[in-house]
This record gives structure tokens, sequence and C-alpha cells, in this order.
């Protein structure tokens, strides 16, 4: 063990005794509101979706980790107010080190409209607004299209193009990716919708089919921005980087 090891080992040690209690158990972590750096709301869900909100932010050091983003909806109003969280640990040393976290709030199926969502600082004013359109439903199907079953999904940059690669498993062997469609309908937010099809002709039989796509992203403004993929549980996977 190098020196810097054996410093990091001992100051961890001297942290871990003065933080406990008398007793030898530990406080809980506390749970503390987080200014977002950015909050999302993808367009393109209807009054049969199960809507969504994407929460990113940082945490500056080590003592910090990511909790459940919370929010209030006041449906009459059409207001949703967030705040991001995260839980702070006590202890006499944290290391100045950030990173980055990502979450997404499941809202339900919501009424017709159009939704104000807002962040608030600690004395109630407004730190961040956008809005959340919600459309008619076009039919009673849980979806417009029939999503693939996508389980992960990165970002590729080749100079400056930027490939999204997803991957997942098809239960059955009759189905494949039939189109993927790319859309920029709002600064710094791009859909994803991996749709998919029967195979025609074809006999469905249980059988895991693992599929890799590949789907090239369109230019955005700089900064962060939120990749947004359908899938086919009617979640989504969410990617928040800069491109």
């Amino acid at each position: 063990m190098n020196y810097a090891s054996l410093m990091l080992f001992a100051l961890t040690s001297a942290c871990l005794a003065s933080a406990s209690r008398a007793d030898g158990t530990f406080p809980a972590p506390e749970l503390v509101p987080m200014a977002a750096d950015a909050i999302f709301a993808p367009p393109g869900f209807d009054s049969n979706d199960t809507a969504q909100i994407v929460v990113h932010g940082f945490l500056q050091d080590t003592c910090h980790k990511a909790a459940a983003a919370d929010y209030t909806l006041d449906r009459d109003q059409k207001l949703i107010t967030v705040t991001a969280q995260a839980y702070t640990y006590s202890g006499c040393w944290c290391a100045p080190v950030t990173s980055t976290f990502t979450r997404t709030i499941d809202l339900g199926i919501l009424p017709i409209g159009t939704y104000r969502v807002v962040e608030r600082d600690a004395l109630g004013k407004i730190r961040s607004e956008t809005t959340l359109p919600v459309a008619p439903s076009v039919s009673s199907a849980a979806d417009d299209f029939l999503y693939a079953p996508v389980t992960t999904a990165t970002i590729k940059r080749s100079g400056a193009d930027n490939e999204l690669v997803m991957t997942g498993n098809f239960s059955a062997d009759c189905m494949e990716i039939q189109e993927v469609k790319v859309m920029n309908r709002r600064p710094n937010i791009i859909e994803v919708l991996p749709m998919a099809a029967y195979k025609t002709g074809t006999a469905c039989q249980a059988a895991t089919q693992p599929f890799e796509v590949h789907a090239k992203l369109p230019k955005v403004a700089p900064g962060n921005t939120l990749v947004y993929i359908r899938t086919l549980n009617g979640q989504s996977i969410s990617l928040v980087e800069m491109l």
C-alpha cells in the first residue's frame, strides 16, 4: 500500500470513529434538496401514456449520493413542482469529487393539456421552468407504435458525429426492428422511437433473439442534452450528455 492509500485509509478510519455515537451506531443520512442542472420534459405523451420528466444534476462531493426526485402535481392548475434531492452522509472528510445524477419521474396517466413544470429554490422562487404537453390519445392501445424491448443504450462518438447504439432481446423469433425514428422537437431533447414489427409469414416461437440497432443523432445546441428512448415495457431509457 502506497503513502497516498495509507493516508486515505487513516483519514477514513478516523472519520468513521468520530462520526459514531456513544453506542457505536451512526446517524442516518439526511435527505436534502438539491439544485437541478436541468429538468427535461419530453414531448410525445398522450392521455393514455405514463408521462415522465427527467431531472439531471451534479453532486459536489463524495458525501452526497443521489436520491429519488420529489414532486407535487396539481391537476386542477396543471402545475408540476419538482425538487431534486440527495442523501448527505455525516463525517469529517468528504472528497471534493463531483459526479452526475439522472432521475426519471413517473407522473402516471395525465389528462389532456399543457402542464407547467417548475423548480423552486429554498425561498420558493422559480429557478427553472418548462412545459409538458399531453395530447389526446388516438387509440385505446397502450402506445401508438410497438416499441422494441431496448435494455441498454450508449452514445458512440466519431468526430463531430454522435451515434446511438441500442441493444436488447426479443422474446420470440417472429419480431424484428422495423425502424428507428429520431426527433428533435424541443431544444436539447432528442426523442428516439425504436419501432418493432412482426415478421410476415412467420409463426411465433418463444426464443431469445438479441438485437443491436444504431441511429445517428441530430446536431443540437451546445449543452446537456436528453436522449429519451421509448421502450416496450412503457418505460424509457434516459441518457443526459454534452453533445
